[in-house]
């Protein structure tokens, strides 16, 4: 009875297994923080990923994202080593044997440094991959769709969870791969550069807790048991995994179109012309975009050729059921619309975004 209370207690909510997964959800909220402090649009102007880097490679951007990554790594460094049991051995105390002092024990500090040099290789492929773009879709005329697939009359979207459930394979399998590789090029790191340091400053933050020796001499035995290999193996394909689902997931619902019940989101306010204008001219990149989505999504220009913002609108470019979708539902604001835009056309050539690489590409 007392092992069936175990397991019940240690799945239930709002005991350690409550604790442990809301630690994790602090995991991936960090990173969401991140995507949101970085968040840009369209692809930067470099020739490579590696080129990227180097060009962000001593920017305020990368530093950031840096601490993020590693702050979200220390986080589950800890949850993964207080949820380990007894037998694993990766307690950062040992227990004291025939009247001796405990002693401090290395191999939970080779996992922490795991976890934060697997964040330091994270914060490399988040700038080579540029994993703070976001990729808006685009809208294609029936015409084209036609030409496309003659039997389809219309694009048909795709959910958002659909897509993320069709990249967790190849998500799951980069991570195993990435945390291989660092599984047998970490020990020769941590040897080499960073053993040292990493014991001192555990040793004498542990000294302010714990009754420990003083001596400061390295422990005998090294770390690197087969066991613990196999932990930093398994540990850091799920802790990739948080981070790349987190990404995904991010990147895939920012893009998605400023819709409201397949209307724009201005559809049920009380001055759309307004709400729309005010984005336009907005200073946010993002909310400059998600207003000509909201454009090109629900309303018709019936001027060919007019420039928005540095971009070009076409009305020929709109599906027909926009068109209806118009007619039906705002026919008495199109004049006053194109009326609106143009003026907003006027002041941004009068004022705003004079430089042509200003202009937003999206």
């Amino acid at each position: 009875m007392s092992n069936l209370y175990a397991v019940l207690w240690s799945w239930f909510p709002l005991g350690r297994a409550g604790i442990r997964t809301g630690l994790l959800f602090i995991c991936a909220f960090l990173i969401f923080i991140l995507r949101v402090a970085q968040l840009h649009v369209g692809i930067r102007t470099s020739t490579s990923g590696i080129a990227t880097l180097q060009d962000y490679a001593l920017k305020y951007q990368t530093v950031q994202t840096a601490v993020w990554y590693l702050l979200s790594a220390w986080v589950y460094s800890q949850v993964f080593i207080s949820s380990a049991p007894k037998s694993a051995n990766i307690q950062w105390i040992t227990d004291a044997k025939n009247n001796e002092r405990p002693r401090l024990n290395e191999r939970p500090i080779y996992l922490m440094a795991f976890f934060l040099i697997l964040a330091i290789v994270q914060t490399a492929v988040h700038l080579i991959y540029d994993y703070d773009r976001v990729d808006l879709p685009t809208m294609k005329t029936n015409s084209e769709v036609k030409a496309a697939k003659p039997e389809l009359g219309s694009i048909e979207s795709v959910a958002p969870s659909t897509k993320i459930w069709a990249s967790l394979p190849s998500i799951a399998g980069s991570a195993f791969k990435r945390a291989l590789v660092m599984t047998v090029l970490t020990p020769f790191i941590y040897a080499i550069s960073i053993r040292y340091a990493a014991w001192s400053y555990t040793l004498g933050f542990s000294k302010l807790i714990w009754n420990l020796p003083k001596s400061t001499a390295l422990p005998s035995a090294s770390p690197f048991h087969w066991h613990i290999l196999w932990r930093t193996i398994w540990g850091g394909t799920l802790l990739i995994l948080i981070w790349e689902v987190s990404n995904r997931v991010f990147s895939i619902y920012v893009a998605q179109e400023p819709l409201k019940n397949d209307r724009p989101i201005t559809y049920e306010s009380k001055d759309p012309n307004g709400s729309l204008l005010t984005g336009l001219k907005g200073k946010k990149l993002q909310t400059r975009v998600s207003s000509k989505l909201v454009l090109s999504s629900g309303c018709l220009l019936i001027l060919t050729g007019i420039r928005v913002l540095g971009v070009g609108i076409d009305c020929r470019t709109f599906p027909g059921k926009t068109k209806g979708h118009i007619r039906r539902h705002r026919p008495k604001r199109r004049i006053d619309l194109v009326s609106d835009l143009i003026c907003v056309h006027q002041d941004h050539h009068r004022n705003e975004y004079s430089s042509r690489d200003s202009r937003p590409n999206i």
